[in-house]
């Protein structure tokens, strides 16, 4: 029997309020997806040491290097951050071979330096006032690269492409 689908969801999506400002996001799908899915809840930034609320990170891109800084501080976060989502995306791609039988997913915090798929805002310095483009936060180009095969979504696009189409790849997995 197949068991439910596995989606690996940004926990300030209603999980908890572990935003960098101590909030958290509405769930982004109707109540009754909760028993039909079971939702993975995680958040990159607390799992590299940073504590809820917390100053602001930022994308810094300096020729062709992107760097994830926390400007208030100085404090380069990039390998942090990149030796985690190689870690917890060999879990679960651990956790994958070993429910074979379950569809996985992603839905991810858009705008989120760790998480965005597409829209984190990327700077040319840590203090400038307007970012020059938008991108893959840190975790979420990782997946993107990892998992392109399987349901990836952040919670604008479910609005967007319509909640039914995450759920159809998903149980089409």
């Amino acid at each position: 029997m197949k068991g439910k689908p596995l989606v690996f969801i940004s926990a300030c999506l209603g999980f908890a309020p572990c935003r960098y400002d101590g909030k958290k996001e509405k769930f982004p799908l109707p109540k009754p997806y909760r028993k039909r899915i079971k939702f993975l809840p995680f958040c990159p930034e607390e799992a590299i040491g940073l504590g809820t609320p917390r100053l602001p990170i930022r994308i810094i891109q300096r020729g062709k290097r992107q760097r994830l800084i926390q400007p208030e501080t100085g404090l380069d976060l990039t390998r942090r951050i990149k030796e985690w989502s190689e870690g917890f995306l060999k879990e679960v791609e651990s956790l994958k071979a070993k429910n074979n039988s379950c569809a996985i997913g992603f839905l991810l915090k858009s705008g989120s330096p760790s998480c965005a798929l597409r829209d984190a805002k990327i700077y040319s310095a840590p203090e400038g006032k307007r970012f020059i483009k938008k991108g893959s936060g840190f975790f979420g180009r990782v997946v993107l690269k990892r998992f392109k095969n399987y349901p990836i979504f952040d919670e604008r696009e479910l609005e967007l492409k319509g909640r039914g189409i995450f759920l159809k790849l998903l149980e089409g997995r």
